[in-house]
């Protein structure tokens, strides 16, 4: 146990425990009362003021001094060292901050440019008034070194456009380069020799950066720079003396922001469901229009995907639904063309008793029909003819006009209200018409007593007759009928030998329900076949066969251990419906197997599950929060994440959910929890919850 205890805290408490020993001090000086031998300035106060505010924020104990002369300056600066010296002796990690506002010039001295700050209330009318009153940079950044604070940084912005001065040839308005020093980062706002305008733009822009969450220091003060550099010509762009800094310095805090965590994982994968997460969290978040944009180019992709799938149905309503999703698409042409072959074909739609009349349904080759998605078929009839024509064929007779009025009226995403007498009627027909989809229908109806008494024999007896009449589905069905044990006794064997055919047919959830049996009987299934199955299935878009065969690579089933392919495979099997890959995917960032270990990556993955009702994803999310990792630390949000209800759901939600929660937990209580809900709702007749409890082997 205190190997594991180590480990942990090394990983989540190690910067709580850096934090607890770092003060974080800061010096600003902001002049702007000069004579007019220099040039009085307007704004320097206004940007000590601006500094302060965001330096405070971020945990500065923060000293000002305004309109400092020779003597204040030199009183500021042997205090502020002081401060340092005194935390540092006591043990305390100082991240120490100087900012400086005001006239800056530079000149040789003694054969060596010097630069030089100038105090003000200080008439500098020549060089030798410069070297006498003004505060040598190098000096300053020697006293700075000599603090043994943790790390420095020194901002200078100087100098301002409107100085002028009698000074020689030896004397020059702006600043020489300065010299790198270890621990130290030190910036100016110009570059050698040049001056800057006094208009507050340095210190309102490094403000900013100063003040975003989960970048190391360094980079938002470089950030800082690049943007200030844009706005300025080139003769005046800031320059920088960047020191090797010790690591993890933040100034706001190394851990992002939720919104960040969730853009920078989305840009990291760059796919469709990445975008749409997080402008569905963030429909006006700080990205959104980046988001838009990428999601906008990545809509194309998706356009061929489901070309390819609706052009395959070669049917008028499979090509009307391609436009209507893609009206400026880039087969647009091409299917209006399909169309207008189509139509020329079709006959006058006249009543059902004419043989001769138009059924695009019966237009669609069997081997499609037999697998295509059920609501994809449905859709695209309902593109040509309406649903009461539809409902008039299968009245008249027609066998798969009667298949797909009776899926509509037992399918909610059909749309229409669900009738399952009705439902029973029309796909009773189907079958008994030689309609296999009719007949794998049924048994779905009596699996979970749907309209009908539930009979888990007539649900075997109705997979078989499809699976029989060369229906693949019917065939994954009955596959799962033997591997569970409804209405014929287990035989995990018979199962594995239905899932082959239904798989090897096209019907690709076949592939991934027999990975089922080789877990169940690895000594019967080729693990080599089944691998090439699942990823000829994953490549075809079935993102549960991507999780399987994801699995195997991780765990080496078959000695293939391969952890970036499993990476590669739970990155495709990680959507808003098949969130197992995304908790995969997180798992792997989290323990740093086959990617780098990436704690923020890990929470944006489990946040995103979470939010499609995976409920052990949402168990690692409240983790997260309440240990501060991968994300900021936020307690409330733990215990809100956590909170697992049904409050405001619909009971076959509620039942997705819990049956979700049940499969992907392995904390008891969880398991529990999700058990004593399926109860609940099996108690109050709802039949999906009693059929899950059964599946878990739990009794009802």
């Amino acid at each position: 146990m205190r190997s594991w205890l180590a480990v942990l805290l090394i990983v989540l408490g190690f910067c709580s425990t850096a934090e607890a020993a770092e003060r974080r001090v800061a010096l600003l000086i902001g002049n702007q009362d000069y004579p007019a031998s220099v040039g009085r300035l307007v704004n320097t106060h206004a940007d000590v003021s601006r500094m302060a505010e965001a330096l405070n924020v971020v945990g500065f104990e923060v000293s000002s001094a305004l309109d400092a002369d020779d003597d204040a300056m030199e009183t500021a600066l042997q205090d502020f060292e002081a401060r340092i010296s005194s935390l540092t002796e006591a043990g305390d990690q100082v991240i120490a901050f100087f900012y400086y506002s005001g006239h800056g010039a530079s000149m040789s001295v003694d054969g060596e440019t010097q630069n030089f700050l100038i105090p003000a209330k200080e008439d500098i009318p020549n060089a030798g008034a410069l070297e006498r009153k003004g505060m040598k940079v190098n000096s300053l950044l020697r006293g700075f070194s000599l603090t043994d604070a943790h790390a420095f940084f020194v901002l200078l912005d100087a100098c301002r456009d409107e100085m002028s001065t009698g000074f020689t040839k030896s004397a020059n308005k702006g600043a020489t380069r300065v010299e790198q020093r270890r621990g130290m980062w030190v910036a100016y706002a110009t570059s050698p020799g040049a001056t800057t305008p006094d208009d507050g733009l340095f210190s309102t822009i490094v403000a900013e950066e100063i003040l975003k969450p989960g970048k190391l220091a360094e980079y938002s003060l470089l950030d800082a720079v690049k943007k200030i550099a844009v706005q300025r010509s080139f003769s005046g762009q800031p320059i920088m003396a960047p020191g090797l800094l010790p690591d993890g310095i933040c100034f706001a805090g190394c851990r992002k922001s939720e919104e960040e965590v969730v853009w920078e994982g989305a840009l990291k994968h760059g796919t469709f469901e990445g975008f749409k997460f997080y402008l569905d969290l963030y429909s006006n978040g700080r990205f959104a229009i980046q988001a838009r944009d990428r999601l906008s180019r990545l809509t194309s992709l998706r356009e061929e995907q489901d070309w390819t799938r609706l052009s395959a149905l070669n049917s008028v309503g499979g090509f009307m639904l391609y436009i209507e999703q893609y009206p400026s698409g880039s087969y647009v042409a091409e299917a209006r063309a399909k169309i207008v072959d189509l139509q020329e074909t079709k006959p006058a739609m006249v009543s059902a008793a004419n043989p001769d009349r138009w059924r695009p349904w019966n237009q669609i080759e069997d081997d499609v029909w037999y697998s295509a998605n059920s609501l994809d078929l449905y859709q695209s009839v309902l593109k040509e003819v309406s649903f009461e024509y539809l409902q008039e064929a299968a009245d008249g007779g027609d066998p798969r006009a009667a298949r797909l009025v009776g899926w509509a009226f037992m399918d909610s995403s059909s749309e229409r209200q669900t009738d399952y007498p009705m439902a029973f009627r029309y796909l009773t027909q189907a079958c008994d018409e030689h309609e296999p989809g009719g007949c794998v229908n049924l048994g779905n109806l009596y699996y979970d007593g749907r309209g009908v008494t539930e009979d888990r024999s007539k649900t075997f007896e109705y997979y078989e007759i499809a699976c029989r009449m060369g229906n693949f589905i019917g065939c994954g069905n009955l596959g799962l009928a033997y591997f569970y044990g409804w209405g014929v006794e287990p035989d995990v064997k018979t199962a594995g030998q239905y899932f082959v055919q239904a798989c090897d047919g096209g019907y690709l959830r076949a592939c991934a329900d027999l990975d089922s049996v080789y877990h169940r009987n690895a000594s019967w299934v080729d693990i080599n076949y089944l691998n090439e199955k699942l990823e000829l299935s994953c490549e075809a878009g079935d993102v549960g066969s991507c999780v399987n065969v994801g699995n195997h690579y991780r765990d080496g089933m078959g000695g293939q251990r391969n952890d970036q392919r499993a990476v590669e495979l739970y990155k495709l099997g990680c959507t808003d419906e098949k969130t197992n890959g995304c908790t995969n995917l997180a798992y792997m960032y989290q323990t740093g197997r086959g990617v780098e270990p990436d704690l923020e990556e890990a929470f944006r993955i489990y946040l995103m599950a979470c939010e499609n009702n995976n409920w052990g994803a949402c168990y690692s999310v409240s983790n997260y929060y309440q240990t501060g990792t991968g994300v900021e630390r936020n307690e409330r949000k733990a215990r809100e994440i956590i909170d697992f209800s049904c409050d405001g759901l619909d009971d076959e939600t509620c039942v997705s959910a819990a049956d979700s929660l049940w499969h992907s937990s392995r904390q008891f209580t969880l398991k529990q929890a999700a058990t004593e809900i399926l109860q609940d709702l099996c108690k109050r007749d709802v039949t999906s919850a009693c059929g899950h409890l059964k599946n878990h082997g739990t009794p009802i």
